[in-house]
């Protein structure tokens, strides 16, 4: 908050209004501040899942080494669990190799 209030400070030490303004008290005042500030519970859950796919990557890693983050990351894998959807599909899979019966 205290940046955005030097920023519009030098702003207006650079290109100055034709009246006195006080820019500080009126971002204080008119709740501007209230709104710039982070509300982290929200960004949490926001984050949830990637929080979540990061941590247990993280542990992961640490206990089973490259081996274990492999095995971790193919669990979330979009493109794996597709590939499986289409071998299990056995004329989608013929469709894409182009295979006539």
């Amino acid at each position: 908050m205290n940046a955005l209030i030097k920023i519009v400070c030098i702003f207006c030490v650079f290109s100055p209004l034709p009246f006195e303004f006080d820019f500080k008290s009126y971002l204080n005042n008119n709740g501007i501040s209230d709104y710039l500030k982070p509300d982290t519970d929200k960004d949490l859950e926001q984050m949830k899942a990637s929080i979540v796919e990061l941590l247990s990557m993280e542990i992961v890693r640490r206990y089973y080494y490259q081996k274990g983050e492999i095995i971790q990351a193919l669990k979330t894998d979009e493109g794996l669990a597709k590939a499986i959807e289409v071998l299990k599909n056995k004329e989608e899979y013929n469709k894409i190799l182009n295979i006539k019966n």
